[in-house]
């Protein structure tokens, strides 16, 4: 089971992702798993290239990517919050197909019980 967390502030923007476990491999391969990944991977690099927002994070182990988004420059929410509908979206359809691989729980900063 991979479980990953989705923390977002007012404006939709990520402030951090954490992603944990590994789904059920078939045939030696997890295609919930690599999906996941790179979700989550392409994600944190496509917004360290947003000017005005700083990303820190690690990935040492297998299984494990978490990272924290700092916005600096109101001009960079709109591009973040749109990388952050993408990576929404996307996680939230692979936990559509696969519910018992991925467990997404998603928490508006402010807001203590999340969705």
């Amino acid at each position: 089971m991979i479980r990953v967390e989705l923390i977002v502030d007012a404006f939709g923007c990520v402030t951090s992702v954490t992603s944990v476990g590994h789904a059920e491999p078939v045939s030696g391969v997890s295609l919930v798993c690599a999906a996941a990944t790179v979700l989550v991977r392409t994600s944190a690099r496509c917004i360290s290239s947003v000017r005005g927002a700083t990303i820190t994070g690690t990935a040492r182990d297998p299984g494990r990517i978490q990272y924290r988004v700092s916005v600096h420059d109101p001009t960079a929410r709109e591009r973040i919050a749109g990388m952050t509908d993408f990576l929404r979206r996307g996680l939230s359809d692979i936990r559509d197909d696969a519910p018992n691989e991925l467990e997404l729980k998603e928490i508006t900063e402010g807001d203590a019980y999340g969705t």
